[in-house]
């Protein structure tokens, strides 16, 4: 884990490719109501080392 946020509801999205990580942290506006917003709040990529 190279980030996290203790003050943020959301999740973690994970894009795994033969080349390439990217991790995408989504924040969410509240968890008790049906409509929210979504924001990106930090994306790490990793690209795969072929030496």
């Amino acid at each position: 884990m190279l980030w996290t946020s203790g003050s943020h509801n959301g999740y973690l999205r994970l894009v795994l490719t033969r080349t390439q990580a990217t991790a995408d942290f989504i924040g969410v506006s509240t968890v008790r109501e049906r409509q929210y917003t979504v924001e990106r709040l930090r994306r790490d990529m990793m690209e795969r080392n072929t030496a």
